[in-house]
This record gives structure tokens, C-alpha cells and sequence, in this order.
């Protein structure tokens, strides 16, 4: 206590102090972004003389820093890339039915995953996956949303790679002299903390954490905010045909909402789990932006042209060579196009770009989208060449929102990003490179 008096009474030691309780209130209260917060702080301590600028960047060059961005970089390809699909698909199964099955499966599955890839994208990204099995299963989301917190938390102490704090510290020890800490240098007190941690959530879960229940209306909101509408066709030759709906390999992988299905002249209304689906069928379904962009990498289906436009069909199954992007564009008042159905506007030759889904306020639509008459608000994604993109932007009828992905979801190099995330554990292990 007087080494930390004598050191606030230093000028230098009090405008440290009163900086890094500035920092602190910025981060609580969230005024300014974490980022801006930390680079407001290393300014000022720079300013006042505190810190030279060579000494307030240095951390930028830490190898625990460039450790943690390439994980981040590893960590979304194995997710862009469907590397962890199964995993999403073992969260949607039939075989997890109770809280305490779906805290189990976090335990043992997730939390050794994150034993190498960062948690903050884990959780980032199962965080939609067990919020929609929550509404499927009837279950307060309250009951299983901390559990996984606390596994990716667990899981990353069972390696140096599990979270930035054990990176830290491999860099600290080496700056002191006593050289970087080796991959499985915290397993040996990892895994134990892991497993008592997990049978004291198996234990604590049911009794401790409280049951808020559904809040429906949200829940029914954040779909209408979220949600795009599309349909997909079933092809022949499908995995899918003869299962139901709830079975279906489709059902596992993807957060979908199925409202209706077309076969024929015959239209199925929801619910339609117990539905068996065949070659030719339409489903109407509702999903968000990512599980929308991973369906059309998803060879059990494809994503249903409107009409029966040749090149609509050969660019959604990609056989148009012309890179593609895939943008967010809005309807604005004064629109000419709107009350215009999709299909009567045949929207592929005016504009040179598909559309994949529609997304309009807090409305359901319940049309396919060839049948959905167009308003002012509504969002549409649609998928098209760099060049039309351009063209876009100067139409007086279409506002583009944002370019939501430079390339579409690589499924294909599924095997080259399971690879990689291998040798990032193996290299280390056998001291082939550190």
C-alpha cells in the first residue's frame, strides 16, 4: 500500500492512475467503442509524456497479439467454410431434447473445441443456433445461454491457444527471461479445472439458474428484423427425399423456418415437420442472412429460380463463371417498381442480378418470391455481378444498404480449413515449428 502511494504521488504514477480510471468508466458505460477507449488511453499517456511512442505501440508487435489474430482468421474460416457444421447439426438433433442434455453437449464438445480456436467467435456463432433450438424445444433461453459462456470459458484453459489471457502470459514469461510457454503448458491444470467446472454446471444448471421463460413476442420480432424470405427447390437426386422435414439433414444444419410448402397445384401450410418432402417440392422458408448465404453452398438443395429463367437457374447452382457478389438493397419511397410483382417485373433482365430473398418490417410474407408484389421499405438480396452492382448504384429505384460478402460462403475448401486448424495444433505439439 505505501509502494502505491509513494507512486500516485509521482505525477507521472497520478496521471496513470486518473487515465486508467477513465478508461475504466469508458468501458463500463460504453460511451466510446472499446477500440477508441484504448487508443484514447495509450494517446494520452503518450501526451502527457508518460509513455514514448515507440514504448506505447510496442504491444502492437507482441507475438501474442499476432498469435490472436491469426487465431481469429482460423477460427472464421473454419466456420465459413462449414468446417464446424456438424457440430450445428449435433446442437439441432433429436438426440438433444433437455436443458441438461444441451449443457452435457456443451461441456463435452464445445468447451474442447474452444481449447483452440478463440471463444468470442464460438460463441458469436453458436449463440443463433441455441437461441432457435431454445424456441423449437420450449425452453428459456436463461437455462442454457450462460452454460455456454462458462464452457467456451472452461475449455480455454486447456491450452495456450484457448483464450488471449493464456497468450498473454506466454509472452510475459518470455519478456522476463523464462521463455514462451509451450502449447500444452496449461493442460495439466486445465483439464481438471475443465472437468470439475463441468460437473459443477451439470450439477448447479437446474437448481440455480432461473427459468424466464419465452418471451414470444421478441423472439416472433427479432425474425421479422432478421429474417429473409426465400424458397429453395428440392432437387432430384436429393438426400432429402422420402425423409420429413424434421429429419432432414436440412432441418439439422441450417436455423430455418419453414412456413409453407408447394408441390404441384397443392400448397402445405406450418407446420410441416412431420411433412415427407419429394423431387420437385418448394419450400417457403424464413432464415437469417448467414444461413441464407450458407443454403446456396447446400447441394440437398437449391435455391429456387423465379420463373423459369435458364440463367437464373444456371447462376444458382453456380454455373455462371463471372465472380458474384452478394448485396443488401432497399425500395424507397417514390420507387417505380413497387406494386410490381417480382415475377412481372422479371427483375433478372432489367437489373442483371437474382434476387435471393426479401425482407419487409415486422410483416411474415407467406408468398414465393416470384408472387410477392413489392413496397416501399422493403430489403432484398440479391446476388449479381460486380459490374450490374455498379449499376445499381446509380438507379433512382434501388438504395444500396451495404455489400454483405466479397465472395460467397467457400464449403468447398471445407477439407483445406480442417487441415490447417490440424496443423496449428500439430506443428506445435512435435516442436516443428512455435
Amino acid at each position: 500500500m505505501e509502494a502505491f502511494l509513494a507512486a500516485a504521488a509521482q505525477p507521472q504514477g497520478l496521471i496513470t492512475l486518473v487515465i486508467f480510471g477513465l478508461s475504466i468508466v469508458l468501458f463500463v458505460t460504453g460511451w466510446l467503442a472499446p477500440e477508441v477507449t484504448g487508443l484514447l488511453a495509450a494517446a494520452l499517456l503518450v501526451a502527457f509524456k508518460v509513455l514514448k511512442p515507440d514504448e506505447a505501440v510496442q504491444g502492437f508487435g507482441s507475438p501474442a497479439l499476432i498469435t490472436l489474430m491469426g487465431l481469429f482468421a482460423l477460427s472464421a474460416g473454419l466456420f465459413r467454410s462449414g468446417g464446424l457444421d456438424r457440430l450445428r447439426a449435433l446442437i439441432a438433433s433429436d438426440a438433444v431434447r433437455t436443458p441438461q442434455r444441451m449443457i452435457t453437449l456443451m461441456v463435452g464438445v464445445v468447451a474442447p473445441i474452444s481449447g483452440f480456436i478463440p471463444n468470442t467467435p464460438i460463441v458469436a456463432t453458436l449463440l443463433p443456433v441455441v437461441e432457435g433450438w431454445c424456441h423449437r424445444r420450449g425452453v428459456s433461453p436463461s437455462k442454457v445461454l450462460l452454460p455456454l459462456s462458462f464452457a467456451t470459458v472452461l475449455g480455454g484453459t486447456i491450452s495456450l491457444l484457448g483464450t488471449s489471457t493464456n497468450l498473454l502470459a506466454s509472452d510475459v514469461s518470455r519478456q522476463l527471461g523464462f521463455g514462451p510457454l509451450e502449447l500444452f503448458s496449461f493442460t495439466a491444470i486445465g483439464v481438471p479445472v475443465w472437468l470439475l467446472g463441468s460437473l459443477y454446471m451439470l450439477w448447479a444448471s437446474d437448481r440455480l439458474l432461473p427459468d424466464r421463460g419465452l418471451d414470444n413476442g421478441d423472439l416472433l420480432g427479432s425474425l421479422a428484423r432478421e429474417g429473409y424470405l426465400t424458397d429453395v427447390l428440392i432437387p432430384d437426386g436429393s438426400e432429402l427425399v422420402g425423409q420429413s422435414l424434421h429429419r432432414s439433414r436440412l432441418q439439422r444444419r441450417f436455423d430455418i423456418d419453414a412456413l409453407e410448402l408447394h408441390r404441384g397445384e397443392q400448397t402445405f401450410s406450418a407446420p410441416l415437420a412431420d411433412v415427407t418432402l419429394q423431387a420437385g417440392d418448394r419450400l417457403l422458408l424464413r432464415c437469417n442472412r448467414e444461413n441464407l448465404l450458407r443454403l446456396q453452398q447446400e447441394h440437398t438443395v437449391t435455391l429456387a429460380a423465379i420463373g423459369d429463367e435458364d440463367k437464373d437457374l444456371r447462376e444458382l447452382s453456380g454455373g455462371v463463371n463471372a465472380p458474384m457478389r452478394v448485396v443488401e438493397v432497399l425500395l424507397p419511397n417514390g420507387s417505380t417498381i413497387t406494386g410490381t410483382s417480382v415475377r412481372d417485373l422479371r427483375f433478372r433482365q432489367r437489373y442483371n442480378a437474382t434476387l435471393l430473398a426479401v425482407r419487409r418490417g415486422n410483416q411474415v410474407l407467406r408468398e414465393l418470391l416470384g408472387r410477392v408484389v413489392l413496397q416501399a421499405g422493403d430489403v432484398l438480396l440479391l446476388q449479381a455481378p460486380l459490374d450490374a452492382i455498379r449499376g445499381l448504384q446509380a438507379s433512382n429505384d434501388l438504395v444500396l444498404l451495404d455489400e454483405l460478402e466479397k465472395d460467397m460462403p467457400t464449403t468447398s475448401r471445407k477439407g483445406v480449413a480442417v487441415l490447417v486448424a490440424a496443423l496449428v495444433i500439430i506443428l506445435p505439439l512435435f516442436k516443428l515449428l512455435t
